[in-house]
């Protein structure tokens, strides 16, 4: 099948400070994509596809990617801000105690956004932040699962150091978490969370004064219609904050689930990339996909759909405009929050950051959804920062780096001690000559199956302008070699083909860098509790839904799926806990 095809984004001239990454001098010819008949959403600048934008692009090439273009309301160029002097700190002075918010949009990833070269303003407000503040163009998440993604930020620690890499396994209580660094430093601390084991389930609670969990996009009862995960989120933050009577700042986790949503946000904005009749299609297809395999889209999607007897390419067009239907309304209640947060007093006053835990496929090499790649379409992850304080003007973090770095990097912009034992580097400093080997580092990722369909064991390191992925287990039905080695000059195009053994000798040296890795930080960190505690009786049944528990065989007791889809009234059933303070 064929992967949904991105465009280059002609950008209306009305946009307020959208950036736009301008080609670095001299691209010439190489920087503009030939055509061909069967174009393919991953983000390369590859034949039938959509380039990088400069930022993407210059980074790929090995080079530091060109500073934004800003343009005014009427699509003048706002002269761009010069590079940050070496060694420069971007940090609030101690004691400044600023609020800190952390929201998490599960499943978007870098190359949905219009400064990465995406063709559809999806994501309005979050455009406009990166007008305002720090981006950082080549972010990698350290996992494809949202869980095992969370944690990582949460403790500064990847996936085979803190251990939480199955659905159903709990972070050990050893851990030490940012909540609890910074509960110590005197904040209030509150989770938000749609997904239903991103709280005390995987005991992601840890460090959390407040705890309020929402139906997500799925749980005990199939979803029926389209979600609302970030308005919902939206009221439980705002009537969180008009309850306190403590002059103490917060520091607020968010985790908004639209983009996951399988049957996209509520119109009008939802509807926004699609028509009535084409949604009606892609509704009742998803329903009946549900009906054969609860939770997400994934590896046996394409089967699901050959076995349903409807056309994958057609489908994979349909959901990817709802998926940006979902990312339109998400940005939107963005937007909500902000004003909110602004009317309260709250946010010239804090760092507020927009990243992710994943990005999704849509086509690409015959999957969908996350899980089951270490490929850019699923790692590659917007990092945006806000902070009036100290942030006049935009910035931007050029060189690769993973969200392990989120935990020591936000501590440090705040004016906060970093404490010891994080496997994660402050990014919050132009490095120097002599702090160059300090100060930056490749970005690391790895993948196992989270529950029991095979996707397969993987590990990865990205250090521009060259990738490498390592296989000990390949997703079950998908070829892969043992290693694939990519490098940014190939003339195929970024992840096109592996050229691994075309360039032995540097594919070794970074081969040897990953084993290096994995012997040091790869391997478990963590105490592991003494005794397991009694499981919660919600488990079973949220690992179901969410699809942890079914193998590659269809769900019998459904039927096959091939039964009508659900006829109930548009909503969800609640299927979350009850929000609770934490002792």
């Amino acid at each position: 099948m064929r992967a949904v095809p991105r465009r280059r984004l002609r950008l209306p001239p009305a946009l307020l400070l959208v950036i736009v990454m301008a080609l670095p001098a001299g691209a010439g010819k190489a920087a503009s994509p030939a055509k061909a008949p069967s174009p393919s959403r991953e983000p390369a600048a590859t034949p039938g596809e959509a380039p990088l934008s400069a930022a993407a692009q210059g980074s790929a090439n090995g080079a530091d990617p060109a500073p934004p273009v800003l343009l005014d309301q009427e699509g003048k160029k706002i002269a761009a801000p010069p590079p940050r002097p070496q060694g420069e700190r971007l940090a609030a002075p101690p004691g400044s105690r600023h609020h800190l918010f952390l929201y998490l949009i599960d499943g978007l990833g870098a190359f949905e956004l219009p400064a990465h070269g995406y063709d559809r303003m999806t994501m309005t407000n979050v455009s406009t932040l990166m007008g305002e503040g720090m981006t950082y163009l080549a972010a990698y998440s350290v996992s494809p699962w949202t869980v095992t993604s969370v944690a990582s930020i949460l403790t500064s620690l990847y996936p085979s150091a803190h251990g939480l890499q199955k659905a159903g396994d709990r972070l050990p209580a050893s851990a030490k978490t940012l909540a609890e660094v910074m509960r110590e430093n005197g904040y209030q601390t509150a989770l938000f969370s749609a997904h239903p084991l991103v709280g005390a389930l995987s005991g992601l609670d840890q460090g959390f004064d407040w705890i309020e969990e929402i139906p997500g996009p799925f749980g005990p009862a199939p979803p029926r219609g389209p979600g609302e995960t970030s308005a919902t989120l939206n009221r439980s933050i705002l009537a969180w904050l008009d309850r306190r009577n403590s002059p103490a700042p917060v520091f607020v986790v968010v985790l908004s689930g639209d983009p996951l949503e399988p049957f996209g946000a509520p119109a009008p904005e939802g509807r926004r990339f699609t028509d009535d009749a084409e949604y009606k299609w892609y509704s009742e297809v998803r329903a009946r996909l549900l009906r054969i395999r609860p939770g997400n889209l994934g590896m046996t999607t394409v089967a699901d759909l050959k076995a349903l007897k409807a056309d994958p390419d057609r489908f994979a067009r349909a959901a990817r405009n709802v998926y940006d239907g979902a990312l339109y309304y998400n940005d939107a209640q963005l937007r909500s929050l902000r004003d909110a947060l602004n009317s309260r007093g709250y946010w010239k006053k804090a760092l507020f950051v927009v990243t992710s835990t994943h990005g999704e496929d849509f086509g690409e090499r015959g999957l969908f959804g996350h899980g089951a790649s270490l490929y850019d379409s699923a790692l590659r992850v917007p990092v945006v920062m806000s902070y009036p304080a100290i942030l006049a003007r935009a910035d931007q973090m050029r060189r690769t780096c993973d969200t392990v770095d989120l935990f020591p990097t936000l501590l440090s912009m705040m004016g906060l001690p970093v404490p010891s034992g994080l496997q994660g580097i402050q990014r919050n400093v132009e490095p120097t000559v002599a702090t160059r080997k300090e100060t930056q580092r490749p970005a690391f990722a790895e993948t196992s199956p989270a529950g029991a369909l095979p996707t397969g064991r993987a590990s990865m390191i990205c250090e521009m302008p060259t990738k490498l992925i390592l296989y000990e287990e390949a997703p079950q039905g998908y070829a892969r070699p043992e290693a694939e080695f990519f490098r940014a000059n190939d003339p195929t195009g970024w992840e096109k083909r592996s050229v691994y053994m075309a360039a032995p000798i540097l594919a070794q040296k970074r081969r040897d860098f990953l084993e290096g890795w994995r012997l040091v930080k790869g391997k478990p960190q963590l105490v592991p509790d003494a005794g397991a505690p009694s499981p919660d009786p919600r488990l079973r049944e949220v690992l179901r839904s969410l699809g942890y528990l079914q193998g590659l065989a269809p769900d019998v007791a459904s039927g096959s799926g091939k039964g009508d889809p659900p006829k109930a009234p548009a909503g969800k059933s609640p299927a979350a806990a009850p929000a609770k303070p934490k002792n």
